[in-house]
């Protein structure tokens, strides 16, 4: 049965190894090649290095923040989730603390984003962990500036409690999405540069954390 990053991570025993690492702090995402970590109390985020478990970076008052790695798992930026009185915006924040960019997040109430950067455009994925649906833009890298907004197959499904994963790679000229969700999994395939849906398609459950 599939499972998302985070899942795996859980299964795998790396959360456990990386919350003893980082005490008061508990896995939020799995990147490709850090951890991020966050205490709600404090709006700490904290991210480690998956192989070493050593702190790369720490960030506060930013709960709602995500990884922006490279293809190979190099760490490049962090991508905040702001809610301004209501008003919901992305902000690109550099390793040395210095917002790049600001801009709508355009898509209801997410807290967790997955990314992919390939040259200069930044792919994201827009969720919430414990509701259904999701939403891809690419951005450009430099300006936050839109390239595109992908028209992606949504579950829409009614819940109480539930899970909710999402994970991007690249494969040739497609960005491949994949949705681990509680009433079901997905795979969609889009078009690098147009954001134009190719396929997609939905598989039984993943397995509730």
């Amino acid at each position: 049965m599939a499972e998302g990053p985070l899942m795996r991570a859980m299964a795998s025993g790396e959360r456990a190894r990386a919350e003893k690492a980082a005490p008061g702090f508990g896995l939020r995402e799995r990147g490709r090649g850090h951890l991020l970590l966050t205490n709600e109390k404090s709006g700490m985020a904290l991210v480690l290095d998956a192989k070493t478990m050593s702190e790369r970076l720490r960030v506060t008052s930013r709960p709602n923040v995500g990884l922006v790695e490279a293809e190979d798992g190099t760490l490049l930026h962090l991508l905040v989730i702001e809610d301004r009185l209501n008003y919901l915006r992305m902000e690109l924040m550099s390793l040395d603390g210095k917002v790049r960019w600001k801009a709508p997040a355009m898509y209801g109430s997410p807290n967790t984003t997955a990314t992919l950067v390939v040259g200069d455009v930044l792919y994201i994925a827009l969720f919430h962990r414990i509701s259904t649906g999701a939403q891809l833009i690419a951005v450009n890298l430099a300006t936050g500036a839109l390239v595109w907004r992908a028209d992606v197959v949504q579950m829409n499904v009614a819940h109480s409690q539930y899970w909710n994963d999402v994970s991007l790679e690249r494969e040739g000229d497609r960005i491949v999405m994949h949705g681990y969700e509680a009433s079901g999994c997905y795979t969609q395939t889009f078009a690098l540069a147009t954001g134009k849906r190719l396929s997609s398609t939905l598989s039984p459950p993943a397995q509730q954390p």
